[in-house]
């Protein structure tokens, strides 16, 4: 099936004074719209390489308009799915294991494992020392490290590495307490929110930086008596959502959500499922980000039910959908350590306390591990679908780096 292209390939070349007007061998033969469709199914670390071909080529693969098709064409491609862990050094705290899963196999192989191809290990220093472990979040193909505080952002398919400026917090008088990466998709930009409490109200503060040459910090108008929630964050291990347009924090106290429209930068407060409308028995609850929709978890040793929040519903008796329940017990579960990663080929990969599990829905069937974690207190997976936005064409060179793996490493 074609994809449809809101605007023709033609459009983009009169745009671009760099463009070359000739066209060399057998491309003299082809369509700009059939090649504009060729580059849109490549793969993302393939299509990397696509722009040293030729000048006409480069500007399409570099072109916002195209980047941001290829996300969506890419979205809802098995294939583009990818997945990072990150394990926390035991010796030193400031030191993290950071591997890119390429691809998973759908079959056993004889040691075990379902790892088609070797994967991607980095070491990642924290520039400064926290006494919270750092988080992952992903948001369009790229992962950003963080705490309290945002640290780093990474896009595994280009290998390069953001360093994020200190926010402007006043710690005298204000707290960081969290923070999130989104998308705008109005503007064609990502931004990252720092959240504080206000120490002499308790009120809730944020500022917004916007991934841009400029990379300056900034206050909006700030809503008045927002409350400052009590996230689940730094409890259960899970940081904010971005999912459609906003992030979400799960808080707390009064079981509510927290919603940031990353357009408009406005707050609202969304009520997490009625347990007792819903008949959710189970105390282990927890926010999630799972296939593309925003999830509420509920489980105990036995069974894990994931609630799926409906788009556009107003009603809030109908706002959440069971989608799916999975019986745990042929695995070891304790606890909230069990969190949905993604969902692929009509299986649910899971992250649980040996590593990361595999279930395969139409069997109902578990295997694991399919990747098996060293030991270590605290270990992390999160799933990203592949991009090919090169950071240095959006901030420039002064605040990314490259970041090459160490090795390149197969399992066991």
């Amino acid at each position: 099936m074609t994809t449809r292209v809101s605007w023709h390939l033609s459009e983009l070349i009169r745009s671009q004074p760099h463009y070359l007007a000739t066209r060399d061998g057998v491309f003299r033969y082809v369509t700009d719209h059939l090649i504009y469709e060729v580059l849109l199914r490549i793969p993302a670390e393939s299509l990397l390489a696509f722009k040293i071909v030729c000048k006409d080529w480069y500007y399409i693969i570099r072109d916002p308009k195209f980047i941001n098709q290829y996300r969506d064409y890419h979205a809802t491609k098995d294939q583009s799915i990818g997945l990072v862990s990150l394990i926390a050094d035991d010796d030193d705290i400031d030191l993290y294991d950071v591997t890119n899963i390429n691809k998973l196999c759908t079959t056993e192989n004889a040691v075990g494992h379902l790892l088609e191809r070797p994967n991607e290990q980095y070491i990642l220093k924290a520039d400064e020392a926290d006494e919270e472990y750092l988080k992952i979040a992903s948001c369009n193909g790229l992962i950003c490290f963080h705490s309290a505080f945002p640290v780093n952002i990474w896009n595994p398919v280009t290998r390069e590495l953001m360093f994020v400026p200190q926010s402007g917090i006043d710690h005298h008088k204000e707290v960081a307490t969290a923070c999130g990466f989104g998308f705008d998709s109005s503007r064609n930009v990502y931004k990252v929110v720092q959240l504080y409490k206000r120490l002499d109200d308790s009120t809730l503060g944020y500022e917004v930086l916007s991934l841009d040459t400029a990379m300056q910090w900034r206050r909006p108008i700030q809503q008045k008596n927002v409350i400052h929630p009590y996230y689940w964050e730094f409890v259960a291990g899970q940081g904010a959502i971005f999912v459609d347009g906003s992030l979400y924090w799960h808080a707390k106290v009064k079981e509510q959500i927290l919603c940031f429209d990353v357009t408009t930068e406005w707050f609202k407060l969304i009520q997490v499922p009625d347990s007792k409308h819903l008949d959710m028995r189970f105390s282990n609850r927890l926010l999630v980000g799972f296939d593309r929709g925003v999830c509420y978890l509920t489980h105990d040793n036995e069974m894990l039910h994931i609630w799926k929040m409906q788009r556009n519903c107003t009603d809030k008796k109908n706002m959440w959908m069971e989608d799916f329940s999975i019986d745990l017990s042929y695995i070891s579960v304790s606890d909230s350590h069990i969190i949905p990663v993604c969902r692929r080929n009509k299986k649910i990969y899971l992250r649980y306390g040996k590593g990361l599990a595999c279930y395969d829905m139409e069997n109902q069937t578990f295997v694991v591990p399919v990747l098996r974690r060293r030991e270590a207190d605290y270990f992390e997976f999160v799933a990203y679908t592949k991009s090919i936005v090169c950071l240095k064409d959006i901030v420039g060179s002064s605040f990314v780096k490259p970041f090459k793996p160490i090795y390149v490493k197969s399992f066991p």
